[in-house]
């Protein structure tokens, strides 16, 4: 039987708070995706509206 590889770190503070859950998924890269979820949640970057997406998709089309 192959053993199952860990998760890559991200956060200490996602790390810490998403060691508890780690049981419930069979897949590290559901874990992952677990975690990464709840990077995407702390980060700073701005919400992206459909106005934005279409605006840029109609730039780059333009060219």
């Amino acid at each position: 039987m192959v053993n199952p590889r860990q998760a890559n770190s991200t956060l200490k503070l996602i790390d810490e708070y998403c060691r508890y859950y780690r049981n419930l998924f069979s897949e590290v890269r559901s874990f992952k995706a677990f975690t990464h979820l709840h990077a995407g949640i702390i980060s700073d970057m701005p919400l992206l509206n459909w106005g934005m997406v279409e605006r840029s998709r109609a730039v780059s089309n333009a060219r």
